[in-house]
């Protein structure tokens, strides 16, 4: 188990998928999505990751929701503003979807705490160099 130093705040790295699902629903994701908002967490981004966000929320069956273009453009506000920004140097190539290395190589480079996403298939198991890679589920439920 991860341990933390009091004044220490957790840090974090979401997948697309978990933002997109947060900012989709009012279940497990869009929890993570408040406790960053409330500053439990520390997210940390960078460049490749922003664009993914970007793009994948820009898609035409999302920026037909209001109430989904009002919600990505207040994280998105968040993230610029309060966010980590790192610029990764690591290279890796251990997930099953080459497009989804980006996440764990801000994770190694930033040495987050957790790397949270629904496809933790694509991931190694449990975790990787320290970095615990776990479901919205297993995060909200490893903090209560």
């Amino acid at each position: 188990m991860l341990k933390f130093k009091l004044q220490e705040m957790p840090s974090v790295v979401i997948d697309t998928n978990v933002l997109v699902s947060g900012l989709l629903t009012s279940g497990k994701p869009a929890l993570i999505l408040d406790m960053i908002f409330d500053r439990l967490f520390e997210i940390h981004l960078s460049q490749d990751v922003w664009e993914e966000y970007k793009i994948v929320c820009g898609r035409d069956k999302f920026s037909q929701s209001e109430a989904f273009v009002r919600k990505s453009k207040n994280i998105f506000d968040f993230f610029e503003e309060d966010g980590k920004w790192f610029k990764p140097t690591t290279s890796l190539n251990v997930s099953i979807d080459s497009s989804d290395n980006k996440f764990l190589e801000l994770a190694v480079d930033s040495r987050a705490d957790f790397f949270v996403t629904g496809n933790l298939k694509h991931f190694p198991k449990d975790e990787f160099q320290g970095i615990k890679i776990i479901s919205p589920a297993d995060f909200i439920v490893f903090f209560q």
